[in-house]
């Protein structure tokens, strides 16, 4: 059956009209009537969380998708108290959720390759940017979009996410690397990134910020705005493995980010 939903697929996406090759990793749908058709699409799939992430990317716009791991055909509802959700952020920075009152939309999962590490559904959700207006985004469909591969096909250092002014920031361009006695962690979506610097033997435990050797900031459009207080928690942290788990809330003079974690390994 699951052979047969995948020919189906690809069938819809080759007939659709907007000439997406059936052999061919592809993220597309209508956002108000008109064509959004990524030129790179990515996905991660978090398996301590069982949750995904799916993004595409069309020159400066960007749409996500985070939800939990179903079984295949299982339809995911985006919107109200769900802890699924969709994003759309235009080319201006306006952010677009399903997190907002008024949010709706679903994804199903059509087929889930352990094997080839690919992802294959369709998707449709209205979304709401804060005191703006809404956009519908219909007939999306994601097709072989592999996962763990990042955004561009650079290999990612784990997972990354956060809400910022209220809205929801999930990277899969995450970079970990241990530089000068630090461990630098950044997550980028398009021009905003969130940037966290730890001493490289840190020990599980919370840290109030600033403090000596900890530091973080956020990046939007090259502006960059270091942090005024905030926490970082580190759950756990192998010098052996290279790996951390935490997380962090910081206020910029600007910003706020809240609701933030990681799991990465570092080089």
């Amino acid at each position: 059956m699951k052979y047969l939903l995948l020919l189906i697929t690809t069938v819809v996406l080759f007939i659709s009209g907007d000439n997406v090759e059936s052999n061919s990793p592809a993220l597309q749908a209508n956002v108000d009537n008109i064509l959004f058709k990524s030129t790179f699409a990515g996905a991660d799939y978090n398996q301590a969380g069982e949750y995904f992430i799916i993004q595409g990317k069309l020159n400066d716009e960007i749409l996500t998708l985070r939800a939990k791991y179903p079984p295949a055909n299982v339809e995911l509802e985006l919107g109200g108290d769900s802890e699924n959700f969709a994003t759309f952020e235009r080319a201006n920075g306006i952010i677009y959720t399903t997190t907002i009152d008024g949010g709706s939309g679903s994804i199903l999962i059509n087929e889930f390759s352990t094997s080839n590490k690919e992802i294959t559904g369709d998707f449709n959700f209205t979304a709401v940017s804060v005191g703006l207006d809404t956009i519908r985004v219909s007939g999306g469909v994601f097709f072989r979009v592999p996962y763990g591969d990042g955004i561009d096909g650079e290999p990612t250092a784990g997972s990354f996410s956060a809400e910022i002014d209220g809205n929801p920031f999930v990277s899969i361009n995450v970079l970990a690397n241990e530089l000068d006695n630090k461990i630098v962690i950044q997550g980028i979506v398009n021009s905003k990134k969130i940037k966290l610097t730890f001493p490289n033997d840190v020990e599980i435990g919370s840290y109030d910020l600033p403090a000596s050797g900890f530091s973080a900031s956020y990046t939007d459009d090259g502006v960059i705005e270091e942090v005024i207080t905030g926490n970082f928690i580190i759950i756990s942290h192998s010098v052996a493995n290279k790996t951390m788990k935490g997380t962090f809330s910081f206020e910029t003079a600007t910003s706020s980010i809240l609701l933030g974690q990681f799991n990465v390994t570092y080089q």
